[in-house]
């Protein structure tokens, strides 16, 4: 994964931006040396690599913040962010590890492990709540230790070396701060309630947890070939892999924990367990935070589970069937009737107008996507069978006759008593869908060339208007304005009125043939972690994630809630550049947007392949610049309204709009 969460595009750049300064400005900086990597921190620095130094540098101005030479050449699969804060840290190849943590706004190097007398690191976990940063590994002394140093000084505030009985015990979860005073790890033995202060164990129970994996790089034909860069990657993400995690819900003396096998709860103060331990059949696939208890779905585990040890053993693919259950919140004690089977991996959840039924999409690891309701109340699933239905899951929405289902192949309504489709047929989809809630009763679908209105409390739809974009391109976007809606593609804009006619257009072809081979491998767009999250749900579903090696395991509280709650706790630390996080956040609530289109253009002062930029309210242009270069390379950054443009191998360019 590219640091920073960098996307690689092909051929045509399509992305949103905030609203845009109709002023243009420019910059241009020339780094002295071959460019090797570049990209922006969660604090909307720009940070360039080369063979001379690590750079920092203001987007706003292009002047040089910080330079350090004592990082020069180092690879970008090397550096790597600490999300929703302005921190990074450097993992150095080699079997002996070492971490430098970076201030990405001051350039201060906040420490280096090596300095603090580690000799290796395996683990690395940044806190926002402690303001801290957590290192395990060997010390000079050859002995498994645990360091906690200050993000803010780089001083250590512990050192503990007797934490750990034997040196292959590794920690398995993040850190989880109980208070400013109080910190919880899992290791693959036990789970430890260490003095945040001191790293005094307060107490332990014996747990344990599969270490988590992390996927071997990919092999090269060439024997070695890239081996330095592929164990900078497996080391940074070995660092930070998590396979348990903890959570607090409703009574603050308890905090939950899960693993792969196990869900259970604990009184933090005295580390009894408070739950009769729950044994999982698989590993974690979604919580959900439900009034009644935490609902828990499990993947769908492999016909060779268990064949192979550890966690890898647990994760194999097959055909056995995942689960359901419900646990009650004080005692753990198992609310369904019986554990229930879903058809495969939950991606998605909806309830009824009652709360009493969940409506859940599944697929399974043979591809096959299923729809089933459950009936949370009895325990049991409210169907015969779930019901298969074509195509890719795309949305689910609950509306006044069942629940509604888009897929890339059909839509219809799912009748949630009788478990037939509420439409005789459904309507099929053959070339595109795109669609949009205007509010919790009005949706619009664009699809084959038509665009519907849907009507939720009818769950009648409505054929208001024909799309024909210029090009044949299809619609790839659906977003609402003031007045109506825009349609967007790769190089069209079109706008249509609520009640299906299409008001104003814009449509730049794309480059031509020969200017497509030129510009082939040059586009690059950056998208924030925090646009990200402000994104990640659409409008009458949310998502489930899988627990995979790295712990993404996901629960019904929001990517964005949970990023801005990251960005607010390490902003709490009264430090200018931590406080950036905050500034930079909120940045992505501006309502306003921007469409940028790749063509052939005329910036006043060139003519040739370049970037126009339109309003998506009025359809208006608001600024152009042409890349000279045969090759453009380029990005956007959608928050700071800004293009930056590499000119030549050693010179950046960056242009406002």
């Amino acid at each position: 994964m590219k640091f920073f969460n960098k996307i690689w595009l092909v051929v045509l750049l399509l992305c949103s931006v905030q609203a845009l300064h109709a002023q243009k400005k420019t910059w241009s900086k020339d780094f002295g040396g071959s460019i090797n990597f570049y990209s922006l921190s969660d604090a909307g620095i720009f940070i360039v690599g080369t063979n001379d130094a690590l750079y920092g540098v203001d987007p706003e101005t292009g002047k040089e913040i910080w330079k350090l030479e004592e990082f020069r050449r180092i690879s970008e699969d090397a550096l790597s962010a600490i999300p929703n804060s302005p921190l990074a840290a450097i993992v150095d190849r080699g079997m002996m590890v070492e971490h430098a943590i970076i201030n990405t706004v001051t350039g201060q190097v906040v420490c280096k492990t090596k300095d603090l007398g580690m000799t290796t690191v395996n683990k690395r976990f940044a806190n926002a709540k402690l303001g801290a940063v957590l290192f395990s590994g060997m010390n000079k002394k050859g002995r498994p230790t645990l360091m906690l140093v200050d993000a803010v000084t780089g001083q250590k505030r512990f050192e503990a070396e007797k934490v750990f009985d034997k040196a292959t015990e590794v920690i398995c979860s993040d850190v989880y701060a109980i208070n400013k005073d109080l910190m919880l790890i899992s290791t693959t033995k036990a789970i430890y309630c260490l003095d945040a202060n001191t790293g005094e164990e307060k107490w332990r129970s014996e747990i344990k947890t599969d270490a988590p994996v992390v996927a071997a790089p990919a092999s090269s034909k060439i024997p070695f070939a890239g081996f330095g860069k592929s164990m900078n990657k497996m080391n940074a993400q070995m660092a930070v892999a998590v396979s348990s995690k903890f959570f607090q819900v409703k009574d603050a003396s308890k905090v939950y924990f899960f693993n792969n096998d196990y869900f259970t709860c604990f009184d933090w103060a005295t580390g009894k367990e408070v739950w009769q331990r729950q044994e999982l059949n698989s590993p974690l696939n979604n919580y959900i935070l439900d009034d009644r208890g935490i609902i828990v779905t499990t993947n769908q585990r492999g016909e060779n589970y268990g064949k192979q040890g550890g966690l890898m053993g647990k994760a194999l693919g097959g055909g056995n069937k995942a689960k359901m259950y419900m646990f009650d919140y004080a005692s753990g004690k198992q609310l369904l009737k019986d554990e229930i089977d879903v058809a495969g991996n939950v991606i998605g959840y909806s309830y009824d107008n009652t709360g009493n039924k969940m409506v859940i999409a599944t697929a399974s690891d043979k591809g096959t996507n299923k729809i089933d309701i459950i009936d949370l109340v009895n325990g049991v699933s409210a169907m015969k069978r779930p019901m298969k239905v074509s195509g890719n899951i795309r949305d689910i929405k609950l509306v006044s006759k069942g629940l509604l289902y888009i897929t890339d192949e059909e839509i219809n309504i799912l009748n949630l008593e009788t478990g037939a489709d509420a439409w005789g047929k459904s309507m099929k989809v053959k070339d595109y869908v795109v669609h949009g809630f205007k509010d919790d009763n009005e949706a619009y679908i664009a699809v084959d060339g038509d665009l519907h209105r849907f009507d939720v409390n009818t769950s009648t739809p409505t054929k208001i208007g024909s799309i024909a974009l210029d090009g044949k391109e299809n619609p790839s976007g659906l977003q609402f304005t003031a007045n109506g809606l825009v349609l967007t593609s790769s190089q069209n804009i079109a706008h249509y009125g609520f009640d299906g006619k299409q008001g104003w257009k814009v449509y730049r072809a794309a480059p031509g043939v020969s200017l497509v081979g030129k510009i082939a491998l040059g586009v690059v767009a950056v998208t924030s972690v925090a646009m990200m999250a402000a994104n990640s749900y659409q409008a009458g579903v949310a998502s489930a994630g899988g627990a995979t090696a790295k712990g993404q395991y996901m629960s019904n509280q929001s990517a964005a809630d949970s990023y801005e709650q990251d960005a607010n706790n390490w902003g709490a630390i009264a430090v200018a550049s931590f406080q950036a996080m905050n500034k930079r956040f909120k940045a992505t609530r501006a309502t306003a947007s921007m469409q940028s289109i790749l063509t052939k253009t005329d910036d006043g002062a060139d003519t040739g392949v370049g970037i126009e930029i339109y309003s998506k309210e009025n359809g208006q242009k608001e600024g152009s610049v042409v890349l000279k270069d045969k090759k453009p390379e380029y990005f956007f950054d959608d928050i700071g309204r800004v293009v930056f443009w590499k000119t030549s191998d050693r010179n950046f360019t960056a242009v406002f709009f």
